[in-house]
């Protein structure tokens, strides 16, 4: 009987008073909501407490985010000077391993100066444990750009600001109605990257070659500076005899114009002079079996003359007249006197190849009256050379 009332007294509460109910449960559980936000709250989250000794703190406070590659693991929790260095207090999330090699550094948070603290965890050394110190040689200074912007100071102070904006302003109309070539550009810059990098073994084998080529030119640098040395003598002495070489230059135009002008002008002698070398070299090929017999026996018939001239003797040979073969009459030098085998006055000639029983060649004296021999000469020897060299040896002997 006694619960009655109340759950009556409950329904009898306006409507009003549970619309300001919800609405207050609603704004305490959004202002909770922004205060870990904003205030870098963790509500059921465990965490330690280590510390880092850093040189330079400026933009750093407490609550501040401690990040590991982008994610946050922490918060500042307390920032003091200890012997001329910042020692920060970072809370940090106990699932995060900590070791001894862990550096630590500032990074820029926003363009207003505030920054955030980065953790770069490292394998090496022991896990750091609830109040363990980060000593000051693992600060990163190069985490800021603090120092690049110093280190732009005196470029930026040099800049004229007209100037920049007239640079700005030239490469903006330049850039202005080309998109379409700058895009294209773009592309065909990566279709180049795409194509380099399918080749990457051969690229990479390319720069292999390339720095075997370069030590050993620099295993060899005392040659290339002597061949240097030596190309900038070259290149004086050509400098000095300019004036001769443009002469030279000059002359050999002028030959070069005089010479086809010789040869224009005797063309015709000069295309029959070449006929006639191809009839003279066809003639010789036609006929090389017989040259060579005949230059194979030449040094055993000349060895008799070499033989009687290596002694002071002489010898004399008249030629009085020829016959060709089966012709009955030949022409002679007297013709008041026909030798015999002339064919009118004298006996019909002897045929070729005959044996002579007479001789003009005399070792020691001149040579005896001209007589008729076999082929027709008046020396009484054969016609041909190898039997004519034969004729010498047998009178030799």
């Amino acid at each position: 009987m006694s619960r009655r009332p109340s759950l009556r007294a409950v329904r009898r509460l306006p409507s009003s008073l549970w619309k300001f109910s919800v609405f207050a449960a609603v704004c305490l559980a959004l202002l909770v909501v922004l205060a870990v936000h904003v205030g870098n709250i963790s509500l059921f989250q465990s965490r330690r407490t280590v510390y880092a000794q850093l040189a330079q703190v400026t933009g750093l406070t407490t609550g501040t985010a401690v990040d590991v590659a982008g994610v946050q693991v922490g918060q500042v929790s307390s920032i003091a000077v200890q012997r001329g260095h910042a020692l920060v207090g970072l809370s940090v999330n106990t699932d995060v391993p900590l070791r001894a090699g862990t550096d630590v550094g500032l990074r820029w948070k926003n363009v207003i100066g505030q920054k955030d603290v980065y953790l770069y965890p490292d394998g090496r050394g022991r896990l750091l444990s609830s109040g363990a110190t980060i000593p000051l040689s693992h600060d990163v200074t190069d985490a800021s750009v603090n120092a690049f912007l110093n280190t732009l100071g005196p470029l930026l102070q040099a800049i004229n600001p007209a100037e920049a904006n007239a640079f700005v302003e030239n490469v903006s109309g330049a850039i202005n109605g080309d998109t379409a070539e700058i895009d294209q550009l773009i592309n065909s810059s990566a279709a180049i990257s795409t194509t380099v990098g399918a080749l990457d073994a051969q690229v990479g084998a390319v720069i292999s070659s390339l720095d075997q080529v370069l030590t050993a030119i620099a295993q060899r640098s005392g040659d290339v500076g002597s061949l240097v040395a030596n190309l900038q003598t070259v290149a004086h002495a050509l400098a000095s005899r300019n004036t001769l070489l443009d002469a030279v230059v000059g002359n050999l135009s002028t030959v070069a114009g005089d010479l086809a002008g010789l040869v224009g002008q005797n063309r015709s002698t000069i295309d029959s002079a070449i006929n006639d070398l191809n009839t003279a070299t066809a003639t010789i090929v036609a006929h090389q079996t017989q040259l060579a017999q005949s230059l194979a026996t030449l040094g055993s018939g000349l060895a008799p003359y070499v033989e009687i001239s290596s002694y002071g003797q002489w010898f004399q040979v008249q030629t009085v007249y020829t016959c060709l073969a089966n012709q009955t009459a030949c022409s002679y030098d007297a013709p008041t006197r026909p030798p015999a085998g002339s064919g009118a006055a004298g006996t019909p000639p002897l045929p070729l190849g005959l044996p002579s029983s007479s001789s003009s060649a005399s070792p020691a004296g001149p040579a005896s009256a001209p007589t008729p021999g076999p082929g027709g000469t008046a020396t009484g020897g054969p016609s041909t050379v190898p039997a004519i060299l034969r004729t010498v040896e047998g009178g030799a002997a």
